[in-house]
């Protein structure tokens, strides 16, 4: 169960990414696009960090911090391959390059804060 709001999210990526240019709206500002990329992983990242097991993410954090961007740089790749088969779209390894980014920056947010409450709970 923990896992449907992941699996839900993994297929709005897809949609959004075949959606063909003139659907999309256009970008505010310049890296814009990059942003975007950035958030939607960092997204990705915390949900996959909430479908692993419980005993995982508490035992084996550095784990689970390797598993979450490794996962995500794949799904990255894998999407940017499928955009270039969507007209008017276009693979960029920036792109990839911004999706590794944001499930980095949630995953390393989570183990920061992780680490933190062991420690915390290790000086009462």
């Amino acid at each position: 169960m923990r896992a449907i709001p992941l699996l839900l999210w993994l297929l709005f990526i897809f949609f959004m990414s075949n959606q063909a240019v003139e659907h999309l709206a256009r970008d505010p500002f310049p890296g814009f696009d990059k942003v975007a990329h950035m958030g939607v992983y960092a997204i990705l990242g915390w949900l996959m960090i909430y479908a692993f097991p419980i005993r995982l993410r508490t035992q084996r954090p550095m784990l689970v911090l390797v598993l979450v961007v490794s996962i995500a740089l794949v799904y990255g790749i894998s999407d940017e391959y499928h955009q270039s088969f969507v007209p008017g779209r276009s693979s960029e390894v920036l792109d990839v390059v911004a999706d590794a980014a944001g499930a980095l920056m949630a995953a390393g947010w989570w183990l920061v804060v992780t680490k933190q409450k062991q420690q915390d709970a290790q000086s009462i």
